[in-house]
């Protein structure tokens, strides 16, 4: 609905299509602290007011995209007006940033702010109108992130910092015959899910995948089947992504952990499948990730994915607690949505 960007003090940026100036939420005497709270509490309002509601658009019919249901979101234009008077009512302001200078010739080192908000990965749409607030870097696990706000005590990452993350952590996209290399569908995909709201995928910056749902909250998954978190003490990042690319029978093993606890984690590409949601049918790889509890912690969870990898996402997913709790749900793709230019105009 809304891609904002912090900028300095300044708050928020939303990026319009083209080459008008983007625009800024702005209110004298404010920071980005309060911004992010009445930002958060109007999305909250809004989206509770007018749900996410998929309304399907059309069937794709030929080779590539045969049985995909299309969709548009009917109350996206009446929750993104609701969104803007209840920032108004806050006190908040939309205002036209003035066009930056242009660049000198000689590179400016900053922060990740500064930055493209990630390399054009092969498969990325070149007009990346959808950004993500920022680029973290986190000294207690030593890499990036992508957040709303930086986590504690971490700060938005340097460029020289996000430059060497990503060559630390290069992820061929060369196609695999054997299996299906790391990759996001284009920038601006949706899958609506069954549970409600939409998974939005953002880019693919080196191993991370970066979403956002319908609360614009945004997520970072290394290598897909990992989420990261504040809490996190380690995490084993080559491992994380040791599983790609997807071949049947593949296994990876690494253990996660937090500030009181720690998990070890067993993924394994159980088969390829012929998987039917209410989105479609699809060719996928089904991959399962069992966490368990370390020491004397009895958490239990077995996760199973299922990857179509020509669509680049997954199209569904279960949960099976077998002991503790878990905030994860099961969910299948209703439909899903290709790119619009006008989200968030």
């Amino acid at each position: 609905m809304r891609k904002l960007a912090l900028i300095g003090p300044i708050l928020a940026t939303l990026l319009l299509a083209g080459c008008v100036p983007p625009l800024m939420w702005v209110k004298p005497g404010s920071g980005t602290q309060e911004f992010s709270q009445v930002r958060y509490g109007c999305e909250l309002q809004s989206t509770a007011t007018a749900p996410v509601t998929p309304q399907v658009t059309g069937i794709g019919v030929n080779k590539y995209d045969k049985g995909v249901i299309y969709s548009t979101d009917v109350n996206d234009g009446t929750r993104d007006s609701l969104f803007r008077h209840c920032m108004e009512a806050n006190g908040w302001r939309l205002v036209q940033q003035a066009p930056a200078p242009s660049a000198p010739a000689s590179p400016l080192p900053a922060t990740a702010s500064s930055l493209p908000v990630a390399p054009p990965s092969n498969n990325q749409a070149a007009n990346n109108s959808l950004v993500v607030d920022r680029i973290c870097h986190s000294g207690k696990l030593d890499l990036i992130y992508h957040a709303a706000s930086c986590w504690g005590p971490d700060r938005e990452a340097t460029a020289a910092q996000a430059d060497a993350f990503r060559r630390r952590y290069a992820v061929s996209q060369t196609p695999s015959p054997k299996g299906a290399e790391l990759r996001v569908p284009p920038v601006g995909t949706r899958v609506y899910l069954s549970t409600g709201g939409f998974l939005e995928y953002l880019m693919l910056d080196g191993p991370l995948v970066v979403t956002r749902n319908a609360s614009n909250v945004i997520s970072t998954y290394p290598g897909f089947f990992f989420g990261l978190n504040p809490n996190q003490v380690t995490v084993p990042l080559d491992q994380a992504v040791a599983i790609w690319p997807l071949s049947v029978g593949k296994k990876a093993s690494l253990q996660i952990t937090t500030d009181n606890a720690a998990f070890l984690y067993d993924v394994e590409v159980l088969r390829r499948e012929k998987v039917s949601v209410p989105a479609g049918s699809f060719d996928a790889f089904v991959v399962q990730r069992h966490e368990k509890g370390q020491g004397g912690n009895y958490h239990d969870q077995i996760s199973t994915y299922w990857y179509a990898p020509r669509e680049a996402l997954v199209v569904k997913q279960e949960i099976r607690l077998v002991a503790g709790t878990s905030s994860e749900k099961s969910w299948e793709a209703l439909s899903i949505a290709p790119p619009d230019p006008s989200r968030g105009s």
